[in-house]
């Protein structure tokens, strides 16, 4: 993928192969590593205010990599600190479409969180879903609540990975 280089997010993956690599991650680093539930991801981007950005108020053009910005392609991560949601995370909006582990209920209009359990079940679907919105989406798709969903055989341009932790990870000291 001629995208994916040094402090690029990974594009062009398939949701299987972003799973391949939670595990190779864990397995290389004793670490637990896995993609975020549709729910932990959302309330990554959204922090405990249910803000509709990660960051706070409406859209601010220069806050993330999207159609507005004018670049069309990935930028590396962390181009956009004023973007960073309340827990720190940055590039939750925009930039790639993350995969995560949830499977997009049948009834795609309906949020996750109005689904019953059983119902849930009942709905899921093959496709997984992504959140986020990319670097080519409008202000309106790079909204927390945003959803979208591939089949996770299917590699997109702006599809990519953002690994979740059940432990702190801490950054080599360079």
């Amino acid at each position: 993928q001629m995208w994916n280089g040094d402090s690029q997010p990974v594009v062009g993956i398939c949701g299987y192969e972003a799973e391949a690599y939670c595990r190779w991650l864990s397995a290389k680093t004793g670490q637990t590593f896995f993609l975020p539930s549709e729910w932990a991801w959302e309330a990554a981007a959204r922090g405990t205010d249910g803000r509709t950005y990660p960051w706070e108020g409406g859209w601010e053009e220069g806050r993330c990599n999207n159609e507005a910005a004018g670049i069309g392609r990935p930028t590396p991560v962390g181009s956009y600190p004023a973007g960073t949601s309340p827990c720190g995370a940055q590039d939750m909006a925009g930039n790639v479409n993350e995969w995560t582990a949830s499977r997009l209920p049948r009834t795609q209009r309906k949020s996750y969180r109005q689904l019953s359990t059983v119902g849930l079940l009942l709905a899921l679907s093959g496709s997984r879903v992504l959140r986020g919105g990319s670097w080519y989406n409008a202000s309106r798709y790079v909204r927390a609540p945003s959803r979208d969903s591939y089949n996770p055989r299917d590699r997109g341009y702006d599809g990519g990975v953002r690994v979740a932790s059940r432990s702190p990870v801490r950054r080599p000291e360079s």
